[in-house]
């Protein structure tokens, strides 16, 4: 009878031990909760988002699986938290939603969960303004606003799908003999065109007056003839180059055109041997062109786009 007591309380041993190794293995399972959160455009890089959470994370490892768009989030191995890789890609026109599978393992266990972030559309204008922020906030829609060269220059590299037009970079910074313009004329290049579909936001030049007070920009699908007024007249501004930004501009081009340009006084042209550029005008506040001549750059640009970035 003892041996089979012996037998009986040994077997209970085993049980009870198998019993607790399964509970402590159920137990340390790991599992981490799918993630999701709303924030604003334009973060910067690396910018907290959250920390994962789920059970029996302790010691547990992270890592991405797969992400989309690609190097959008960043995630600590060992705390799981999640950040902002590539603040680039955090942009509401082109990926107003972005997504990743990400796996986490304890030596026990592993498992997959998802990560989901939806961006909210702000004023992509007034976000990488500096200097004259406020000075477009206050601004009335239609009407233009005289920003810095900085600011011209930020939004020409950061929003997206922008061109220069009227004159490219090359030609607008070009190397020549540098004269003044006389009297008031409409001037145009047939270089650098306005898009189909783009939105002009921006336009910038070097005024050879020391004052103006009835400058615009005109528009036309024909080089020589049919321009009309866009927009509303520029500012008051001085002598030298002047940067102005158009503030929630609701039309866009049906078809590629021309960006022509009216002063009152004058501005600075360039004359160039080593680009070859034609260079039109018109006597007067015209929609007509009456002359053209090869290697004279007007030194006036705009930006357009064919994504509306702004409110």
């Amino acid at each position: 009878m003892k041996k089979v007591r012996n037998l009986l309380f040994a077997c209970l041993l085993v049980l009870n031990s198998c019993s607790k190794e399964s509970d402590t293995s159920t137990q340390s399972l790991v599992e981490a909760f799918d993630f999701t959160l709303n924030i604003e455009e334009n973060p910067q890089n690396g910018a907290s988002l959250g920390v994962i959470e789920g059970n029996n994370l302790e010691n547990a490892v992270f890592n991405i699986a797969k992400q989309n768009p690609s190097n959008a989030f960043s995630i600590d191995g060992q705390t799981g938290a999640l950040t902002v890789q590539d603040a680039a890609v955090f942009d509401y026109e082109i990926n107003p939603i972005l997504t990743a599978t990400l796996t986490v393992n304890n030596q026990v266990s592993s498992d997959e969960f998802n990560v989901e972030v939806t961006l909210t559309d702000i004023d992509d204008i007034e976000f990488f303004l500096t200097d004259s922020k406020d000075a477009y906030r206050n601004a009335e829609r239609g009407s233009w606003v005289l920003i810095t060269e900085k600011e011209y220059e930020i939004l020409a590299n950061s929003l997206n799908k922008t061109t220069r037009i009227g004159t490219s970079k090359e030609e607008y910074d070009a190397n020549g003999e540098v004269s003044n313009s006389t009297g008031h004329f409409t001037f145009a290049l047939d270089g650098a065109k306005i898009p189909e579909g783009g939105f002009v936001f921006a336009f910038k030049y070097d005024n050879a007056n020391s004052r103006s007070i009835r400058s615009k920009l005109k528009f036309t699908q024909d080089i020589w003839s049919g321009y009309e007024d866009f927009a509303a007249v520029l500012p008051y501004h001085e002598v030298g180059e002047n940067f102005f930004l158009l503030k929630g501009n609701e039309m866009s081009f049906e078809s590629e055109g021309f960006l022509g340009f009216y002063n009152e006084h004058g501005l600075r042209w360039i004359r160039t041997e080593n680009l070859d550029t034609r260079f039109f005008f018109g006597f007067g506040d015209t929609n007509t062109m009456e002359q053209n001549y090869n290697n004279f750059i007007p030194r006036y640009q705009g930006l357009s786009t064919t994504i509306k970035q702004w409110d």
